[in-house]
C-alpha cells in the first residue's frame, strides 16, 4: 500500500504492485472500486527523463555545449 493524494486533496492508501523488472505497475485509482484497476507500463529511460525534467540532474555533467564559427571571406 502507498499513500496517494486525490484530486480533492484527500489522502488514501492505494494498493501498488511493482513487478521485479520495475517497468510494470499494477494499482487502483480508487482503492475501493475494482473498476478503476490500472496496469501501467513504464517506458525504458523514463526515470532519467523524469529526473532531468524535475531538475534533479546536473545538466553540466550530461550535456556539452558547442559553438560553430564560420570564416568570413575577405
Amino acid at each position: 500500500m502507498e499513500n496517494a493524494e486525490l484530486e480533492d486533496g484527500n489522502t488514501v492508501q492505494r494498493p501498488v504492485i511493482r513487478l521485479p523488472n520495475g517497468l510494470i505497475i499494477l494499482t487502483r485509482i480508487d482503492p475501493l472500486n475494482s473498476k478503476t484497476s490500472m496496469l501501467l507500463r513504464v517506458r525504458p529511460g523514463w526515470n532519467e527523463l523524469r529526473a532531468f525534467l524535475a531538475g534533479e540532474v546536473d545538466n553540466k555533467q550530461r550535456y556539452r555545449k558547442c559553438a560553430f564559427l564560420r570564416e568570413s571571406a575577405p
